[in-house]
């Protein structure tokens, strides 16, 4: 049966505009899907590139912490030698003033008084070292939260591109299905219009030949 919509003239023209329409506006969803897709891409581009950027400085303040702590060990290492050299000296100072049965009492005072003193730098340098250190890992701590607080959310922005792109996937296929419905639909459309046209023809020929005399 040949498909012909000559005598209805208004189904012939509906059918093409509505499948005109449908196809436009899911060719115009189609656009929006690829550029909220391209606009996902260039967040995961920037979210890698500020990542990239973070853990370059961090890996900075890591080696500026190792070599800071090198150089607190070396200088530790000098002091506490010439400490100890100091301690020495007044330990043998100390001895000699009391092998020394003469030496006078002020004199031994002042070996002691230096010695104390030597033990007192040598404990406030070590405080000192020790509260620089704690300084300097807090400041690193506070410098690889904010690292992970911008990888977590370029994280969660390349998760929302992700389920965006899903979204309008699923729209553009419900998209697709109706318009093979509305298609569908079309064609019945026109085969009932077709069906109707023909049939009355019959009975109107069976008329003639039965009042024919």
């Amino acid at each position: 049966m040949r498909l012909s919509l000559s005598c209805h003239p208004q189904l012939s023209v509906i059918a093409p505009d509505l499948a005109t329409s449908q196809r436009s506006a899911l060719e115009t969803q189609l656009k929006k899907a690829e550029e909220k897709a391209q606009l996902a891409q260039q967040n995961a581009d920037l979210a890698a590139s500020q990542r990239s950027a973070l853990e370059t400085q961090l890996k900075k303040a890591q080696e500026e912490k190792a070599q800071l702590a090198q150089q607190n060990t070396d200088l530790s290492t000098n002091q506490r030698s010439a400490l100890e050299t100091q301690l020495k000296e007044a330990e043998e100072k100390a001895q000699l003033a009391q092998q020394n049965t003469d030496l006078s009492t002020n004199q031994r005072s002042a070996l002691e008084t230096q010695l104390k003193k030597a033990q007192e730098e040598k404990a406030q340098l070590a405080q000192q070292s020790a509260d620089l250190a704690a300084i300097q890992r807090s400041a690193l701590e506070t410098r690889l939260k904010k690292a992970e607080e911008k990888a977590q959310l370029a994280q969660q922005n390349a998760d929302l591109a992700t389920n965006q792109r899903s979204a309008l996937e699923t729209q553009l296929k419900k998209a697709e299905e109706d318009s093979r419905q509305a298609q569908k639909h079309a064609d019945l459309a026109a085969n009932q219009s077709k069906s109707g046209q023909t049939q009355p023809l019959n009975p109107g020929k069976n008329s003639e030949s039965v009042t024919s005399p």
